[in-house]
């Protein structure tokens, strides 16, 4: 009985020990992000951006410096500038073009 308490115990923390591992390796290297990256494709004209980027922002505070990536995919005009004038605002919001995305997603994984 000792020994497979010992052994679960082990296995536990192997567990752990992979799950925080995993959780180090998706980092997100945009600068000023030290957590998680959140990746909202934008397209077209999206009257509510600015409303869903800013309930992101306050909904991963807790997350400690989680990166909000804006992945333009044929926004119009104006909500293209409502994104950049959030990521001029926000330093933890990047705005990227797919090839931009398909490059970090790269470095995310190496």
């Amino acid at each position: 009985m000792k020994e497979w308490l010992i052994l679960a115990l082990v296995l536990l923390f192997l567990c752990a020990a992979m799950i925080i591992a995993a959780v180090k390796a998706l980092r997100c290297p945009t600068e000023g992000a030290e957590g998680a990256c959140i990746v909202l494709p934008v397209s077209g004209h999206e009257e509510d951006i600015e409303l869903r980027v800013r309930s992101l922002i306050s909904r991963t505070r807790r997350l400690r410096g989680a990166a909000i990536i804006l992945a333009d995919f044929g926004a119009d005009s104006e909500t293209a500038e409502i994104a950049r004038r959030l990521c001029r605002e926000f330093g933890t919001v990047e705005c990227l073009s797919p090839e931009e995305l398909a490059e970090r997603l790269k470095m995310m994984v190496k």
